[in-house]
């Protein structure tokens, strides 16, 4: 799974280390933790698409992460992963930009 998911966002943009990780299983109180199995960092719309159907197509659980800023424990691991087991993260840091709405298309 690691693998596969390097080969879709590169090696540098897939975390294992419990030292990079632990920014994205710890939510911004403190008070929330759980297991990943990685984080993921995808830079565009096309890998964030071939993550997620990876994931799909192994049944490995994901976790779609923005800024981990919440107070509830929502953006992080539950600290007993379900059967699935740990998820993986799928952080949107990378994909920071706002594309432009068009107003009057809707």
């Amino acid at each position: 799974m690691i693998g596969r998911l390097a080969e879709i966002v590169g090696a540098e943009h897939v975390l294992t280390s419990p030292e990079l990780v632990a920014p994205y299983v710890t939510d911004w109180s403190r008070r929330f933790t759980g297991p990943c199995l990685a984080v993921v960092r995808p830079a565009s719309t096309k890998e964030v698409a071939e993550v997620m159907s990876a994931c799909a197509s192994r049944g490995v659980s994901i976790l779609p992460q923005g800024g981990n800023t919440g107070l509830v424990g929502g953006g992080v691991p539950a600290a007993h992963p379900g059967p699935l087991g740990p998820p993986v993260i799928v952080s949107l840091r990378r994909r920071a930009a706002i594309s432009p709405v068009d107003e009057l298309s809707g």
